[in-house]
């Protein structure tokens, strides 16, 4: 009997055991990662001191004096050298943010650095230009293929074409070969293009982000292809170096002899759109992807990214999808207005 009793009392001890470790097991899976109290998130960019980067400015600055515990900070490389912005992600990656938001200046140069990001607990979100084959948790995308197909299909609508047999010549001009957002803005104006007999591209130029390399590379291709009637800008400053390199030649290339279109919403290329020097511009939606990177970082760091009865992370099932694609904003002569009153 005494047997009996010991069995039975020890099985009600081993009951409350478990029932206890059940408990704490579910408990320490709702207590997020990190305190409310302490966050900080690091973006990493390219060319830092781009117009481009002025708006997110302002919007981190506000996030983080309205939001308890949360501080954000604007880094990167002030150029485009892939080498640089890795040694910027290291310098990060010692000071351990709770994540970090990624533009990448390469797709392919920066997979390690984000891997030993991810290695050491710091989630990594990517956006504009992704880290192909990293472990960053999503890539938010500025959906550039489909924003370049609307661009070229609004710009040659308002082409006359040609009719004398020739085709309609086209220059492109983009930042550098190699960066997925440039592939992708090409592969749009290609994907419109091809289908279009009348439509040719005369040449494909780069300008590293940069006006007078703009204008030299472009205006090397007007030498060469006299006859050239519309320039695509893929890239911030290659309507302002188209711009450039036109005036330079007018008296071959009087104004509005050669349509140009650019791309974001830098100042300058606004108020070229209003003066109808450029046509128009496409502007990607920086501070909403900006907005989502913190936003799924959080979610990360304070445990809810994961809800924890569907398991998904124990799983190893992704609870995001690869890539979210952000539609960018077509900007011309009836629209320009508000975007100038923001300057």
């Amino acid at each position: 009997m005494r047997n009996t009793k010991l069995i039975v009392v020890l099985i009600v001890i081993v009951v409350i055991c478990v029932a206890v470790i059940s408990s704490i097991k579910r408990q320490s899976h709702a207590v997020p990662r990190t305190s409310t109290a302490d966050r900080s998130y690091a973006i990493c960019v390219p060319y830092s001191s781009a117009p481009a980067w002025l708006l997110p400015t302002h919007l981190i600055k506000k996030m983080s004096e309205v939001t308890p515990g949360l501080n954000i900070s604007l880094n990167g490389a002030p150029d485009g050298d892939s080498s640089h912005q890795i040694e910027e992600l290291d310098q990060l990656i010692l000071r351990k943010p709770n994540g970090i938001v990624v533009c990448a200046s390469d797709p392919h140069a920066l997979v390690p650095t984000v891997n030993k990001a991810v290695s050491s607990g710091i989630p990594v979100v990517t956006i504009f230009n992704d880290v192909v084959g990293s472990k960053r948790l999503t890539f938010i995308s500025a959906a550039d293929r489909e924003s370049a197909r609307d661009l070229t299909q609004r710009i040659l609508a308002r082409m006359i074409k040609p009719q004398n047999g020739e085709p309609l010549e086209v220059l492109v001009c983009y930042n550098n070969p190699g960066m997925s957002v440039m592939e992708e803005r090409l592969s749009g104006v290609k994907d419109v293009i091809s289908t279009l007999s009348w439509v040719k591209i005369v040449g494909i130029v780069t300008n590293d982000t940069d006006d007078a390399k703009g204008a030299e590379a472009i205006g090397a291709a007007l030498e060469k292809n006299p006859n050239i009637k519309l320039i695509i800008g893929i890239d911030s400053r290659a309507a302002i170096g188209a711009l450039s390199a036109l005036k330079e030649r007018a008296d071959r290339f009087p104004p509005g002899s050669v349509t140009v279109t650019g791309w974001d919403s830098d100042a300058d290329v606004l108020q070229a759109i209003k003066e109808g020097k450029v046509a128009c511009t496409c502007a990607p939606n920086i501070n909403y992807m900006v907005q989502l990177a913190i936003s799924i970082l959080e979610s990360y760091n304070l445990g809810y990214l994961y809800p924890d009865q569907f398991r998904l992370k124990e799983m190893g099932l992704p609870v995001l999808p690869d890539q979210i694609n952000i539609q960018q904003t077509y900007i011309d002569g009836t629209n320009v207005d508000g975007y100038l009153k923001t300057k």
